[in-house]
């Protein structure tokens, strides 16, 4: 089974077995089965603190309480976490731009949405 996509026409994220994206149960102008516009996610290969599998593109939470975003890294060739949130000196929930490699981190997250049905969860008091 190809893991989840996010369909840019019905706004959420859905599964598909096998590899042709089309909606059966919908037809186009001609009367063809549906084809879906969606963007594929990666897994990426572990699972959060819940059990729930992490792809990228999910909105996650550390132990620490930061929320961000996973995203893979070209460079480091790997997933990282994207910071949305962090905490400041005083403990205060603030915008933060700093990038975790994820080696240490996969242990300690739990999702909490995705950037795509969840925006509102990277916006500041959110």
């Amino acid at each position: 089974m190809i893991g989840p996509n996010f369909d840019k026409e019905q706004y959420a994220i859905v599964s598909y077995n096998g590899l042709a994206l089309l909606d059966i149960t919908r037809e186009d102008e001609d009367g063809y089965d549906y084809e879906m516009d969606v963007e594929w996610l990666q897994y990426v290969g572990h699972r959060d603190i819940n059990g729930k599998e992490i792809y990228e593109g999910y909105i996650t939470r550390n132990k620490r309480g930061a929320i961000g975003v996973v995203r893979f890294h070209n460079y480091w060739g790997g997933f990282y976490f994207a910071t949305v949130f962090g905490h400041d000196e005083d403990g205060e929930l603030v915008r933060s731009t700093s990038s975790v490699p994820m080696w240490n981190e996969w242990g300690t997250l739990e999702v909490i949405g995705n950037i795509y049905e969840n925006r509102e969860l990277m916006e500041v008091g959110k």
